[in-house]
């Protein structure tokens, strides 16, 4: 009896982490899909009103299994007409999808508004080392009119580490910046990819 009721725990409790994770079908968020956050955050950005907390926190504690999350996030990055707090919520959760979300990032870095710029480089910062595929569009960054930019680009060739060798000259240069905290990022970014 003891042997059938801890089974029927166990399977009970594999079940509902099943669900929880979404391995039991399609990935879902307090009982929301993918598709259902996407909706949300269309609907919240079209109508230029604060994007839920909710819709991006799901988005991005979904990881990877978000990926159709991507050109919904990018438009809210994008977005001109919300927060910049909105718009790093956005960025915030397409650091948490990964790699997939690189190549999207490094075209906001390249073509979009100066927050957008920022807010990207802090994606790319949080993704790390899967991130190397951006270190030239970073390296771009560090050449960025705004600081803020700038520092967020230092930063995330530091997190990429070793892979962003190549970025060692253009963040020497960036130690000569004009603002200390854009020179103090790309100290400490040096010694993270020459210390690994």
């Amino acid at each position: 009896m003891v042997k059938i009721a801890k089974r029927i725990i166990l399977t009970i409790t594999v079940i509902l982490l099943s669900y929880e994770l979404g391995l039991a079908g399609e990935p879902s968020y307090k009982g929301k899909t993918v598709d259902q956050w996407i909706e949300e955050l269309k609907k919240e950005t079209a109508q230029n009103r604060v994007i839920p907390f909710g819709a991006t926190s799901a988005l991005e504690k979904m990881g990877p299994a978000a990926e159709a999350a991507i050109p919904a996030l990018i438009e809210a990055l994008e977005n001109e007409k919300i927060t910049t707090s909105e718009r790093g919520d956005a960025a915030f959760a397409l650091g948490g999808i990964g790699k997939a979300a690189v190549p999207s990032l490094i075209e906001t870095l390249k073509r979009g508004d100066k927050i957008a710029r920022a807010w990207a480089a802090y994606a790319l910062n949080r993704i790390g080392p899967d991130a190397k595929s951006a270190v030239s569009a970073l390296v771009g960054a560090l050449g960025d009119e705004w600081w803020s930019a700038r520092e967020n680009a230092a930063i995330a060739l530091g997190r990429i580490g070793p892979d962003a060798k190549s970025a060692v000259s253009a963040l020497e240069e960036a130690l000569k910046d004009e603002n200390e905290r854009v020179r103090e990022t790309a100290n400490f970014s040096l010694e993270m990819i020459q210390r690994r």
